[in-house]
C-alpha cells in the first residue's frame, strides 16, 4: 500500500510542505552557472540593442551635420574647415569601430569625440565673439548684457549651433563606454 509522504501535498488534507529533493553540490554548480549564463545573455541584449540605437543616432546626426555645413558653405575660411574634417573623422572613426572590433580603433575614436567636444566649444565661442562684433558695429551704445543677449539671438552665425558637436560627442562616449572590445582586452 503507497502512502503519500509528509512534505508533499496531500489530496486528502489538502496541506502542503516544502518538497525536498537531494541535490549533489556540482549538480547545484552547475545550474547556478546555467542560470548566471543566462541572466548575463538576457542582459546583454538590451546592451546591444542601445549601443546599436546610439551608433544609428551619431551616424546619421554626423551625416546630416556634414550635408548642412557643405550647404550653407561652411568651408570659406580654414577655421570653417575645422568642424568639417573633426565631423568626417568621427564618422569614420566610429564605422571602423563598429567594424574592426580593434581596441586601438576604440581608444582613437575616443579620442575624435573629445576633439569634436572641444571644436564645438571653440565654434561657440567664435560664433557668439563674430556676433557680438557685428551687433557693436550696428549699435555701440548697447551695454554688456544687451550685447551678450543680441549676440545669443543672432542667426547669422547662430551662436549656440557648434553646441550640437558636444552634444553628439557625449552621444559617441556613451556609444563607446564599456565597450566589449576594450573590456576583453582588459580582462585577458
Amino acid at each position: 500500500r503507497h502512502r503519500p509522504d509528509r512534505n508533499v501535498e496531500t489530496k486528502q488534507t489538502g496541506m502542503s510542505a516544502s518538497l525536498q529533493i537531494p541535490i549533489c553540490a556540482s549538480t547545484k554548480d552547475s545550474m547556478s552557472q546555467t542560470l548566471d549564463n543566462a541572466t548575463a545573455a538576457t542582459s546583454a541584449r538590451p546592451k546591444t540593442f542601445v549601443r546599436n540605437l546610439l551608433l544609428f543616432v551619431l551616424l546619421f546626426s554626423i551625416t546630416g551635420s556634414i550635408a548642412e555645413l557643405l550647404l550653407i558653405d561652411h568651408y570659406e575660411d580654414r577655421l570653417q574647415l575645422i568642424p568639417l574634417i573633426t565631423y568626417s573623422l568621427a564618422l569614420l572613426s566610429l564605422i571602423a569601430a563598429a567594424l574592426l572590433k580593434s581596441r586601438a580603433v576604440v581608444r582613437f575614436t575616443q579620442f575624435i569625440m573629445i576633439a569634436m567636444a572641444l571644436t564645438g566649444l571653440l565654434g561657440i565661442i567664435l560664433h557668439f565673439r563674430a556676433n557680438a562684433e557685428f551687433q557693436q558695429d550696428i549699435d555701440p551704445d548697447l551695454t554688456t548684457s544687451q550685447l551678450i543677449f543680441k549676440a545669443l539671438r543672432a542667426t547669422a552665425p547662430p551662436a549656440l549651433a557648434p553646441g550640437i558637436m558636444v552634444t553628439l560627442a557625449l552621444v559617441g562616449w556613451a556609444y563607446l563606454y564599456d565597450n566589449p572590445t576594450v573590456q576583453r582586452r582588459s580582462s585577458q
